[in-house]
């Protein structure tokens, strides 16, 4: 009888490895089933989305084509028509503003030894009291020496390039701006 036992316990512990087996296996495709509709959610929710998107890009290609025939085929006169409104009148200003530009730029400016003992003489309070104040701060902006003297900032470049060449000073140009700055600084 006791073979019987062990033989009936050890059928009952297979029966009871089925079942666990079962139920897992019937858990698992659960699982699976679960995921096979929420992957058909998601790919009929793509086929919509696309439907979509299709439509939309339809439309677009209409509104494109009615675009183009509202452009008019003779380009030429559409091409001469911007030159004319805006082409010309920004050209105009551009060129004002150089000839502009270049009066300033070019007030003042010295090519000869005999001018520039002229203009050392005619403004050598304003190159002394400027050299003297880049000897004590070492380097000054030209925007900052402009405001002080309450001249143009291309009057103080000018001034600087004059002390320059007497080997005075240096102009320094940088992305900053322009600096005068004290000999080796």
């Amino acid at each position: 009888m006791g073979f019987l036992s062990t033989d009936d316990e050890r059928l009952r512990e297979l029966e009871r490895k089925i079942v666990r087996l079962e139920r897992d296996v019937n858990r698992k495709f659960l699982m699976m089933e679960e995921s096979f509709s929420v992957l058909r959610n998601v790919l009929a929710k793509m086929q919509r989305e696309n439907i979509e998107l299709k439509n939309d890009r339809d439309f677009l290609l209409e509104r494109y084509k009615d675009l183009l025939k509202k452009i008019p085929v003779d380009t030429s006169r559409l091409v001469a028509e911007v030159k004319e409104k805006l082409v010309k009148p920004a050209k105009k200003s551009f060129d004002d503003n150089v000839i502009l530009l270049e009066k300033i730029a070019t007030e003042g400016i010295i090519t000869d030894e005999e001018r520039i003992e002229n203009l050392s003489n005619r403004y050598s309070a304003p190159l002394d009291e400027l050299f003297h104040l880049v000897m004590e701060k070492k380097r000054i902006k030209i925007r900052d020496a402009a405001k002080r003297f309450k001249v143009h900032e291309a009057r103080i470049e000018q001034w600087g390039k004059l002390l320059q060449n007497y080997d005075i000073l240096e102009v320094v140009y940088s992305e900053a701006g322009i600096e005068l700055r004290k000999k080796g600084v």
